[in-house]
């Protein structure tokens, strides 16, 4: 007999549905890589002949990341005490930053912004803030910095 029925076996029915007709397989709802990067669904299709015949297959499902998720600092606020005059390109501080999609939408950039960016640079790649300038107290002897964390999305890039 040439009519084939399609249906689900093991799997994860809450979130797939099967046409049974057709055999095409669609989303009862969203699916977020966070959670489950991928499913694993073991599909049936039976014939309507005396007997039926039966024939199995797997149909593996890997979830695509979205950039759904901005980059966090492990801290909120950093603090670092730094000694005067020393030579520039100092390291004094390793910042981190953490974003829960992978690949490019993952990657973190760093820069800083505010009115001493002058004064300190960050590693664009490791978060690391170093001396531009060697720092004279008499000059200034507090300063206030804002590191800003950023994926690399090629289509909508989050800080």
């Amino acid at each position: 007999n040439g009519q084939v029925r399609y249906f689900l076996k093991e799997g994860d029915a809450d979130l797939f549905r099967i046409n049974a007709s057709t055999g095409e397989i669609s989303l009862l709802r969203a699916l977020d890589r966070e959670s489950q990067p991928e499913y694993i669904l073991t599909l049936v299709a039976m014939d309507t002949g005396t007997p039926p015949l039966t024939g199995a297959g797997v149909v593996h499902v890997i979830v695509q990341d979205v950039n759904d998720h901005s980059p966090e600092f492990e801290r909120q606020v950093y603090s670092v005490t730094v000694r005067e005059n020393l030579p520039p390109n100092t390291s004094v501080l390793q910042t981190r930053a953490l974003d829960k999609d992978t690949g490019l939408n993952a990657k973190i950039r760093y820069s800083l912004l505010g009115d001493n960016v002058e004064r300190f640079t960050v590693d664009s790649d490791s978060g690391m803030v170093s001396t531009a300038v060697s720092l004279d107290r008499e000059e200034a002897s507090v300063y206030y910095l804002t590191l800003v964390a950023q994926d690399c999305s090629v289509t909508e890039p989050r800080a």
